[in-house]
């Protein structure tokens, strides 16, 4: 879907439609570290694909674009069996539909992310160090060793 000149693109790992008429994410984690409840409704991830069903970004699937309300969206954590005596776990992210001042906050978050992105009016700078000359050496900076982009000339 596109959100502020910006095109968000993505997998959902399941779309629910609920018997109480419902639409709701759910994404598969398989992490061996379970993920802090308590931040659940800041999750950008889970947050852009609730923005994607409210921005009609699932085309594909018609039963989306018909104005069902979100049920939110679930992390399920699926791989925490690798840690004793644990068990699958479900953290909730509040639906955007019922807490519109979430939507909100998480709407300014991609905003945002998508400005850093972009680098509207920010002059970046490329640092030309002797790791440039190595031929074995970290990062590809051979982008760097032409005259006009390191010089500007």
């Amino acid at each position: 879907f596109e959100f502020d000149g910006a095109y968000v693109k993505g997998n959902v790992d399941r779309i629910e439609l609920r018997a109480d008429g419902t639409i709701r994410i759910v994404d598969l984690k398989t992490s061996r570290y379970e993920y802090v409840a308590k931040k659940i409704d800041e999750h950008p991830q889970m947050a852009a694909y609730q923005l994607a069903v409210i921005e009609n970004g699932f085309e594909n699937l018609p039963e989306l674009q018909d104005g069902r309300p979100l049920g939110g969206a679930h992390l399920l954590e699926v791989g925490l069996d690798k840690k004793p005596n644990l068990d699958a776990k479900i953290k909730m992210q509040k639906s955007f539909t019922s807490d519109v001042e979430l939507q909100r906050a998480r709407r300014q978050q991609l905003h945002e992310v998508i400005e850093g992105m972009l680098a509207n009016g920010q002059l970046l700078l490329a640092n030309v160090g002797t790791h440039c000359q190595e031929k074995y050496g970290y990062g590809s900076c051979s982008i760097h060793l032409v005259e006009q982009v390191t010089y500007g000339n």
